[in-house]
């Protein structure tokens, strides 16, 4: 292509395009090419006809070439041209704000790759302890908000005695149940988690037209709780820096929210799926938090790659 039509496609075509998107929407990456990416179909069609350029101001010579190497096209008006995908790329190549690699990182980015283990709000902690203390550890066993009056009210007794357990455990903790709310007390803890599973590595599960709440902890097929995942959860609640004596609180404050609770939250079914209780899992969350000691490093390096990105 000579120098004479790539100066028409940068200054005529590509400069305005830029000015344009620069004056309705943030650049990204410093790339245009990018940035229509990310935008709807009507506002690139709408930005690219805002900085078409007349037939009658162009070189026909230069305008065919262009058409030629499909870096334009004709617009919505017949008597403009606007740039193609080819052509905002063919500029910003040479000007090396774009490459086949920088376009692979950002698709990668922007469509594949999911934010995990971001720090948990203090009502995400008051959430996942309720859950972990009352051993909701599988589908068929979840914290169900809709079991009934008695079921809520001990739900209730749970966020609160985890709320005040929180508070004395974690310097900084500051969350209560709002007083009011369009939803009940409880409703309004466990609304608007919607980051609570990308938070948890996918951990925390909810279905929340059944008013059900779970860790995803137990494989059925094997038999076993991932004393893993429920390590991860509790670095996630308290971090990394546990003292025995914490352990032994941590645990016996979960015990006694079990067998304080347990036969008033859950209904006879779950009841009957509910195994958490049994003696070969009795040491389940102590084993847990003894496990963070040795996690946590990773822990703490894998979280903070992904909030890198």
């Amino acid at each position: 292509m000579s120098e004479e039509c790539l100066l028409v496609l940068k200054e005529s075509f590509y400069d305005e395009l830029s000015k344009k998107i620069s004056s309705t929407a943030k650049v990204h990456k410093d790339s245009i090419f990018l940035t229509l990416l990310r935008e709807r179909k009507n506002n690139v069609m709408q930005n690219l006809d805002n900085s078409a350029v007349f037939s009658e101001n162009a070189d026909p010579q230069i305008i065919n070439e262009l058409i030629e190497r499909g870096f334009i096209r004709c617009g919505n008006d017949l008597s403009k041209y606007v740039m193609t995908a080819k052509g905002v790329w063919e500029v910003e190549r040479r000007l090396d704000k774009i490459s086949l690699t920088k376009l692979m990182d950002d698709i990668d980015e922007y469509k594949y790759d999911i934010s995990w283990g971001e720090k948990l709000t203090d009502k995400e902690k008051v959430v996942i302890l309720s859950l972990i203390a009352l051993r909701s550890f599988h589908e068929k066993t979840p914290l169900n908000r809709k079991n009934g009056k008695k079921a809520i009210q001990n739900i209730h007794e749970i966020i609160l005695k985890t709320i005040e357990f929180l508070n004395n455990s974690i310097e900084g903790f500051k969350y209560s149940i709002p007083d009011e709310t369009r939803e009940s007390p409880v409703n309004s803890v466990f609304a608007r988690l919607v980051n609570l599973p990308q938070n948890t590595r996918r951990i925390y599960k909810f279905n929340e037209k059944e008013g059900k709440s779970w860790l995803d902890i137990y494989d059925e097929e094997k038999g076993m709780i991932s004393e893993e995942k429920l390590s991860y959860l509790l670095w996630k609640v308290f971090g990394g820096n546990l003292s025995f004596e914490d352990q032994t609180k941590i645990d016996s404050f979960c015990n006694n929210i079990l067998y304080t609770h347990k036969n008033y939250v859950y209904s006879l079914e779950e009841l009957t799926n509910f195994i958490f209780a049994d003696i070969c899992y009795q040491n389940a969350i102590s084993n847990s938090l003894f496990k963070i000691a040795e996690n946590s490093a990773l822990w703490e390096e894998l979280d903070k790659a992904k909030k890198k990105k």
